[in-house]
This record gives structure tokens, sequence and C-alpha cells, in this order.
């Protein structure tokens, strides 16, 4: 039957009411066990965790170092993190599971013949039929939430219990799983109206669902294979942007403050949702709600009972398919035999094989297969310009470094194996200040960030010789060097238009790359360490103890001193900063191997070593500074940094004084005292005899472990 209305002798709207409320009716039996599964939730769950929990903040002598308000915000909190809770692991699982039955019952008739001829037999025209079935669903879905949204806060309400019922939870409970639920029930209906059979419909809509999220993370992991330097990360906004139900649980999971979808709290502490969050699926429900109604109003009900899709969907569900299953199969082969020719054989292969699994799910069988491979060769050639874009450097990705002029300030976390030797390189390692509140408790931790003009073209000199490690073409295998002789370099600019561009480098360093050791060594001696590093605020009654421990093949031994006099902390600290000044000192590089703190005995069972290998380790800890004690112009970029978190630490449980700015101290520094150092190894010797301690292993039981 091919005609698209019937008679149009009806009241205005008549024919909309009609199908709208016996749809409505029809819909009953799934809406009474919907609201009851709500209200057992919803309002059920934030009821009992109120009563579970009022004997132990109603009982002030639990609190005596609280107010009565302290207490009652932290009841409340405690409520609305239940609340939140109940939301994301049992409200959202109930509604998608409904959205699922409401669409399948509203319109399985489509997947009909029988049913289809009988309902377009009807004298109500389409776009009445589809839109009353459609509204019909929505407000099933949405009225029960409403309702048991709105018991919740009256719970809370009669229990004096305010946080849940504000406009940023009201925002959560209702106002975000409106809008994504709507989306997910268009979304839905799009799939059941386009597809002529429900296995059809389940297919494509699941294909479309999860296989965009699965595609996006493929592509992700292939961009971090082949681009020297690539940070891997999506936003969740771009891999949920065909997944409303995974959207839904993004949002929620971050307690509706999603990086990428919220941008936080205004002064009322309204939680509220950028554009990017509104405007997307605002503008992704109407236009599947208006190609649904398009679609539907040209479909023929011949189409039911067939393998009916139109070419449009269907093709894109297909490219998402194979373009996902095809990177995944490349990565899984490649991460086995690490060889480019398994990689693109991988990809090539997989592709194929899930163009041939849903063609044969579609068209039931081969008899039509070879109507696919034109789709099947667009397929390819999407994903093979894409990898050659990726081969060629992802058009200049990798080869973008910034103009000295853009940069506003560089963070910059440098690899261990890097030091020239002196003094600036070895106290690289030690840049770093813990800002601590009178409590002496770690609030926050500032790390160097570069931002004078010497700095920034220090580090672009230090970036530009790093990609000479890196010549072209790439390819997700080259020959490196194992991971264990590699080293991890990170370099994060904040640029003058507000972007951030961050660059993650493994390579192996080697003892010949004079001009990346230079790079590297002048970074270290940029004035910026010494701002950070806590060495030079650091006096001798600062102090706390020193340290040894030794390890041979056959024993090890450890002694310390915490019980160090005045005189004994200057002698220590005074000959420790003597040696580093010294220009005897010396750190070498590892070239064969990375440091090992900690290095487990061995056992040679055949013949024993004719001299034992010792490795021995020194330390001095520095207690906490005193915060006067540092340089003005250090008091001010920290008291500055401080201020710039204020909206972080307003959620931490942390000193009131701290943040406002007055930092009490800085956190402890322990030094590994270098070989070079004798005198203070000797020194530190002398100290901690007494002390001592020596653990002898079993050579024989463990000769039996290591074997």
């Amino acid at each position: 039957m091919t005609s698209t209305r019937s008679s149009r002798k009806q009241r205005k709207n008549g024919e909309f009411r009609q199908i709208f409320w016996w749809q409505l009716k029809h819909n009953r039996i799934i809406t009474v066990f919907y609201t009851i599964f709500l209200l057992c939730a919803m309002p059920g769950g934030t009821l009992m965790r109120i009563l579970g929990e009022a004997d132990y903040y109603g009982n002030m002598a639990n609190w005596e170092e609280h107010s009565a308000a302290e207490v009652a915000r932290m009841y409340a909190d405690s409520v609305s993190n239940m609340y939140r809770s109940i939301l994301c692991l049992v409200v959202v699982p109930i509604c998608i599971v409904f959205v699922f039955l409401w669409c399948g019952n509203t319109f399985d008739y489509l997947h009909r013949r029988r049913s289809v001829d009988l309902y377009h037999a009807v004298p109500i025209r389409r776009i009445p039929m589809l839109m009353g079935g459609y509204v019909s669903g929505l407000l099933s879905m949405l009225l029960p939430l409403a309702l048991n949204v709105g018991i919740t806060q009256l719970i809370c309400m009669g229990y004096n219990i305010a946080a849940p019922f504000t406009p940023a939870m009201l925002w959560q409970g209702f106002g975000i799983m409106a809008l994504l639920l709507t989306a997910s029930f268009t979304f839905n209906t799009f799939f059941m109206v386009t597809s002529g059979t429900l296995i059809d419909a389940a297919v494509s809509l699941l294909s479309t669902a999860f296989g965009w999220p699965i595609l996006c993370g493929m592509v992700n992991i292939t961009l971090g294979m082949f681009l020297p330097g690539y940070v891997g990360g999506f936003s969740a906004t771009l891999v949920t942007s065909l997944c409303p139900y995974g959207a839904l649980f993004v949002i929620l999971l971050n307690n509706g403050i999603s990086p990428y979808y919220l941008t936080g709290m205004d002064d009322a502490g309204l939680i509220y949702g950028t554009p990017v969050l509104i405007i997307w699926w605002v503008g992704f429900t109407l236009l599947l709600l208006g190609a649904t109604v398009l679609y539907y109003s040209r479909r023929k009900s011949e189409y039911a009972e067939n393998n009916f899709s139109f070419p449009l969907i269907r093709n894109l569900t297909r490219f998402i398919i194979s373009a996902a299953f095809g990177l995944a199969l490349g990565i899984i082969l490649s991460s086995m035999f690490e060889r480019n020719v398994v990689y693109f054989a991988g990809v090539v292969i997989g592709t194929l094989i899930a163009h041939l699994v849903l063609q044969v799910v579609w068209a039931r069988g081969f008899r039509k297969f070879w109507q696919a491979v034109p789709t099947y060769a667009l397929s390819m050639v999407v994903v093979g310009g894409f990898l050659f874009c990726l081969y060629r450097g992802g058009l200049g990705y990798v080869e973008r470094i910034p103009d000295p002029s853009e940069v506003v300030k560089i963070e910059l976390d440098l690899p261990y194996r890097t030091r020239d030797g002196s003094k600036e390189s070895y106290l690289s390692e030690y840049a770093i200040l813990y800002l601590c509140d009178k409590l002496e408790n770690y609030n926050d931790v500032m790390c160097p960030v570069f931002t004078t003009e010497e700095d920034i073209e220090t580090i672009l000199n230090l970036h530009q010789q790093v990609l000479k490690k890196f010549p072209s073409p790439y390819l997700p295998f080259q020959g490196g060097q194992e991971e264990n002789q590699t080293e991890g370099l990170t370099i994060t600019y904040m640029l003058a238009n507000g972007q951030t561009m961050k660059r993650y480098y493994r390579y192996a360093l080697r003892q010949d790359d004079t001009a990346l050791l230079e790079a590297l060594g002048a970074v270290h001696k940029l004035e910026t360490y010494r701002t950070y590093t806590p060495f030079y605020y650091t006096q001798a009654t600062d102090v706390d103890y020193v340290w040894t421990n030794t390890y041979t093949d056959t024993y090890e031994y450890s002694a310390d001193n915490a019980a160090l006099t005045d005189e004994e902390k200057e002698l220590v600290w005074n000959t420790f900063v003597e040696e580093l000044n010294s220009p005897s000192f010396h750190f070498p590089i590892d070239w064969e191997s990375k440091a090992s703190s900690y290095p487990v005995p061995t056992v040679d069972t055949a013949e024993q070593k004719a001299s034992v290998e010792t490795t021995a380790y020194y330390g001095i800890r520095v207690d906490y500074i005193p915060f006067e004690n540092l340089p003005d112009e250090v008091q001010e970029l920290a008291r500055s940094y401080v201020l710039e978190q204020s909206i972080y630490l307003d959620e931490m449980c942390v000193d009131e004084e701290y943040k406002t700015g007055s930092i009490h101290s800085i956190g402890v520094t322990e030094y590994e005292v270098p070989e070079c150092c004798t005198k203070t190894r000797a020194l530190i010797d002398q100290l901690t005899e007494p002390n001592g301690e020596t653990y002898y292993y079993d050579v024989a039981k463990d000769a039996e472990v290591f074997d």
C-alpha cells in the first residue's frame, strides 16, 4: 500500500489527539512499571539515606568541633551525593531500558506487513500518526520522572535538608536528563522508522550509538601510534555526539560537572550547561525528528519485513563499524608482531570482515554482497587517506612549533636521564615547591612554569632538537629502542590566544646526541629552576635527618640519624653545599640502564662472583621550610598561584588562611647525595653508624626463587 494519507475530515489536531490518547493508553502498563521503579529508586533511595544517617548527624555529641550549621551542611551533602549516585547507577539505566520498550511498543507495527497496512488504512494522516505516538512516548517517560524528582525534593524539604532542593540538583535530576532522554527517544524513533525489520533497526541503532565511541577510541590510539608528540584525548562532546545514552553517563558520572560539558558553578551554586551541550543536543534532536517526519511521510508500507534502510544511513553505519573494527584489528595484530606490514594488513582485513558481516546481516545472506563493494571501496579510500595523512605528519601536526611571540608560559616535564653532570642538572629533579598550611598538610604543589623570553627561547630550541629524533615519514613502528631504554618528555605551551598546545615524546637518548644534551642542559640552567628549588632557600637548621642504604648480593645495610645536634646539622649541610659548588662536582648519566633505587639482589648458583657488587645510597632530609624564609618574589609567586586555584581549593577541607594566600611552609625535600660527594657520604656514615642494621639474604633460598 503506497498511500500516505487518508481522510482529512477531522477537527483541527483531531487526528493527533486520537493517536496520542490511544497510544498513551496502549503504553499504560509500561508506564506504570516505569513509575514504580522510579519511585523505589529516587524518593525511596533518598528517604532511606535520610533515615539511615539521621541518628549519626542528629547527635551533636559526634560533632563537638563543628557548629550545627556545618553539621546540617554535611548531612545535606551526604544526601546529595547519594541522590547523584542513584541518578547515575539506577535511574539512567531504568530510563534507557524503557526508552527501548516505548519505541518498540509504539512503532513495532512498521516492521510487520499486516500491521502497517492496518495502521495506514486508518483515516489519519501520516504525520499526526507519527507525532501522536512520539509525543505520547515522551510524556510517558518525562512526566513520571518529573513527578519523582518533585516527590524527592518534598521529602528533603520535609526533613529540612535543603541541598538537593536547588536549581543545580533540579538541573541534574530532571533538566539534563530530560534533554538527553528526549534525544535518546528521538534517536531510537529515527531508526525504527528507517528500518524494515526490528533486527535491522537494532543493528543500525546499536552500531551507530556504540560504534562511534569505539571509532573515536581507535582513531585516538592510531594518532598516538603514528604522530610523534601526540597527546591523546577526544572531548566527551565528540565521543558521545552520536550516543545520547553515553552522554547521560558521562555527565552524571562527573556529578554534573564534566569539564567537557559544564563550565562550573555561578555565585548561587547553580551548575549550568555550556552552549555546546545545549545547542548540540537540541539541534541533534530537532534534526533527527525532522528527518524522521520526512522519511515517514514517504515510507511505503511494502518496506515492512524487508531489509529496508535509507542508503545514507546504512552506509554511514557500515562505515563507522568497518573503520572501527579495521583500525582495532590493525592495532591488535601490530602490538603482537610490531611490523608495519602487519598493521596495514590488519586494517584492510578488519574493514573487509566488518563490511561483510554487516552486509550478510542486512541482506540475510551473501547474494547481494557485491552491491556493497562500492561502499567498501569508499570506506577504504577514507581510511587510507586518513592513514596517509598521518604518514605525512598529520597536516603539519608533528612539525609545528609555536612562535615565541605566541607563547605566554610553558610547563615542562623532563626525563630522568638528561643530566649533563652539572649541579643545576642534579638539582632540577628537586625543583618543586610543596605548599603547606599551618597544620603542615600538603595542599598544593608548584612545579616550574617558564614565562620569560629566555625561558621560552631555550625550551623552543629543546623542542627543535627533540624533533630531529623523529624524521619523516611517520609509521607506527620504526625500529626504535626498547621501552626501558627510552625517555619521556612533555611540553605544554599556553598560547596568547587562550589555547593549549601539548606534546609528549618518547625517544632514545644516546651519549652522542650532543646537541640534544646541550639543549637539555641549557634548560636546567635557567633561573626559573632556581626559583622553584628549595635547596637555595634551605638553611642548616632545616635539616631533619640523614640516612644511608647499602645493597649487595648477600646483604642489605641501612642506618639513619634523626637526632642530629645543631652543630651536626650545620656540618652536614655546609659540607654538602661545598661539594655541590665544587668545580669537581659531577653527576654522571647511566647510559646502560635506568637508575634503580632498590635493585633486586641476584644469585649466581653456578659460580659465585669473585668480588661483591655494592650499591650505596645516601640522603639528607630537609624539614618544612618556614614560608617567611623565602625571598619576597617567591612568596608573591606562591600566593598568586594559590589564589588562581581558589575555585579548586574551595572544594577541599584546607585551612581558611591558606585559601586566602597565607601559606605556612614549604614541604619536606629529600636529597639523594651523589657519589662524587665523598666528604658528605663519609660524614653521613660517621653520624649513622651507631644506628646501623644489616639484613643477610638466604642465598640458597633466594637461588631457588630466582631459578
